[in-house]
């Protein structure tokens, strides 16, 4: 798997040489991108670039928040055979690439979605386990409700918590 700098990357697009495709979630796309990428997100890519028809003389330019979703969009890609030539994947993601101050489209906020509701959940989870571990025995069956409601949210992609959590104002 080979990578690319935000800056190599950007001169590519200028050019026209290289067709950027945003594998993160539908949601950390609409709050923040790149000029030019292409929304797949890396649960959807085998379906999502058999239905696009890439250019052969354009190389394919993967990017995450960070690097790691882009590194496996890359391996994904080169074992669906959709890909022509080898795909390159930005390093350090849209991260690296605000960075280097390369334009973007929107501005999102201080904490992601995913963040928030990681942070509020595994408070809950710690301070339950610590009511459980003093006597407050109900405390262990609340945590393994809560625990299992994250699971569902995570196995669905339907989070109540990260929806009324997008309703606030300081998501917005």
């Amino acid at each position: 798997m080979s990578s690319i700098s935000p800056q190599e990357a950007y001169q590519r697009l200028q050019g026209g040489d290289a067709v950027l495709v945003d594998v993160r979630e539908p949601d950390e796309f609409r709050l923040e991108h790149i000029p030019y990428a292409l929304s797949i997100p890396l649960g959807g890519l085998a379906e999502g670039l058999a239905h696009l028809r890439l250019p052969a003389e354009r190389t394919v330019i993967f990017h995450c928040l960070k690097g790691m979703r882009g590194q496996k969009a890359c391996d994904a890609a080169c074992g669906l055979g959709c890909v022509a030539g080898d795909p390159l994947n930005i390093e350090g993601g849209i991260a690296a690439w605000k960075e280097a101050g390369l334009p973007l489209i929107g501005t999102a906020p201080k904490l992601s979605l995913f963040r928030q509701v990681q942070i509020i959940v595994g408070f809950f989870l710690v301070a339950l386990i610590g009511a459980g571990l003093l006597g407050f025995v109900a405390a262990f069956y609340i945590a393994l409700l809560l625990s299992t409601a994250f699971l569902i949210a995570g196995v669905t992609g339907a989070c109540g918590l990260a929806y009324i959590l997008g309703k606030m104002p300081w998501n917005r």
